[in-house]
């Protein structure tokens, strides 16, 4: 990175450089509340560096949309409410919607067998369509050491295609059986991916473009293949970033073609809200299939933010929300492995839906999802303040190294790797932490783990979004 763009990375100038675009839409849209939601997201953008869009509605009404930040710092080009930008695993919204639309047509039912399909595919009578969906399969997922099978698919198969990848998947060993349990994967969707192509007899982008996007007037969006990005999404989609605590820097986004179904789509808020009310609005699938795509499928062994369970490509929740709602609240965030950005939706029992993208991949988008609810209902949060990272030695992180058992009974390895602490719930892909001055450390994703133990370490406590998961070291 050159001197001019670090430059433009230090805090005042960045402050100047700070670009916010508000459409209040309604003209019984209470000024106080603009302002304190546009305060707080000016302190995030202040000490997180959240860059990107945020739209909150009511159902049918907007009550604020803003574009923060730069779409690209190199460039000084602003973020606007036109900006376009990667939403990773709120993809997986539409390849649910594409299997239950085909399900509605009678083509499949989700309670097939994956060999129905993907006749070759090991064990593939005792999976179900609904357990690729629910993340309930126990199949290989890739991505847990993703450059390692980017690299196997170049080299020992011969080409990065879905054919191969799919025979990858075969080759390795299951987590567990299957529907025994979930374990976030992103290899059921690769599979799903396929299977909307087989059954509909069109690549899975195209038969999205003719069944949902297109009548649903929703132009503003593109995928993660070169071939299907036309030169107006390209100039309006944003850069994505890395922010270290310290730096800025530019981030690279991996182009996974065979796997687009799981996190492949570009959108704006927008086009996401277009889709949003065209679900409530049963429009994209009838009030029985779109519950079946929100009701929980399978509990989740860590609540995951406000969420507890899993459905069809939304994360759930029912009963008590945040203290204030009874009811089904759905979503799911988005950004990680190979990504530069961060996306949140949050629905909430009342109808009030949260969007957010952010071009800047650390941001903690559930953390600013949750102290929106609170800004909206004149509840508790607090300002962001900046975390301090700091370095320790490797003899210091070694201490902290082990297995840690959770309530639920799932185990956690915290390793090191590379001078670098890492938390890893089993089954899933390893997740950086890193030490801050006040003992705690983050995720990049904002939530926060702090060990216990006056002289050795016994356990953690793990912070997120407004809950506290607790383990303890196993011997």
């Amino acid at each position: 990175m050159n001197n001019q763009v670090k430059r433009l990375l230090n805090l005042q100038t960045l402050l100047v450089l700070f670009c916010v675009l508000m459409m209040p839409l309604t003209t019984a849209q209470d000024d106080e509340l603009v302002d304190a939601l546009d305060t707080y997201l000016q302190a995030q953008t202040t000490v997180n560096r959240f860059m990107g869009n945020v739209l909150i509605a009511q159902a049918d009404t907007i009550l604020f949309q803003g574009a923060y930040g730069l779409a690209n710092v190199e460039e000084n080009t602003p973020n606007t409410l036109a900006t376009i930008f990667p939403i990773d695993s709120l993809t997986k919204q539409f390849t649910a919607a594409a299997i239950l639309k085909l399900q509605e047509r009678g083509l499949l039912d989700v309670t097939d067998p994956i060999s129905t399909f993907l006749p070759d595919f090991p064990n593939g009578e005792n999976i179900t369509v609904s357990m690729l969906l629910s993340h309930s399969s126990g199949i290989y997922d890739f991505v847990i050491n993703l450059d390692g099978n980017m690299a196997r698919l170049a080299d020992d198969y011969g080409a990065v295609s879905m054919p191969n990848l799919i025979q990858l998947i075969a080759d390795e060993p299951t987590s567990f059986a299957p529907g025994e349990q979930y374990a976030y994967n992103q290899s059921g969707y690769a599979l799903a991916t396929e299977i909307v192509s087989r059954v509909s007899g069109t690549p899975y982008e195209v038969f999205l473009e003719q069944t949902f996007f297109t009548p649903l007037g929703m132009t503003n969006r593109g995928y993660s293949t070169a071939t299907s990005i036309s030169d107006d999404i390209a100039s309006r989609l944003a850069q994505g970033y890395h922010w270290d605590g310290r730096n800025l820097t530019p981030g690279e986004t991996l182009s996974l073609p065979f796997a687009i179904g799981a996190s492949g789509a570009y959108s704006t808020v927008g086009d996401l809200y277009t889709w949003y009310r065209a679900l409530e609005n049963h429009t994209v699938l009838t009030a029985r299939l779109f519950n079946t795509m929100t009701d929980p499928i399978i509990n989740l062994p860590v609540n995951n933010g406000p969420f507890n369970a899993y459905g069809y490509g939304w994360a759930v929740r029912s009963g008590v929300l945040f203290e204030l709602f009874v009811g089904k609240a759905y979503g799911h965030s988005g950004g990680g492995v190979a990504s530069s950005y961060r996306t949140m939706w949050l629905r909430l029992p009342d109808a009030t839906l949260i969007l957010l993208q952010s071009n800047v991949a650390e941001t903690p988008v559930v953390q600013i999802a949750t102290d929106i609810v609170a800004i909206l209902n004149d509840g508790d949060y607090v300002l962001p303040t900046a975390d301090i990272v700091t370095e320790l030695a490797p003899d210091e992180l070694a201490d902290y190294v082990g297995k840690y058992e959770l309530a639920s009974g799932r185990v956690v390895s915290i390793s090191l790797q590379a001078g670098a602490l890492y938390y890893q719930l089993e089954s899933q892909a390893p997740r950086q932490l890193t030490p801050t001055l006040t003992g705690e450390f983050v995720f990049d994703d904002g939530s926060r783990l702090a060990f216990t133990g006056e002289d050795i370490t016994d356990g953690f406590v793990l912070s997120f979004a407004g809950e506290q998961v607790a383990a303890v070291k196993m011997q």
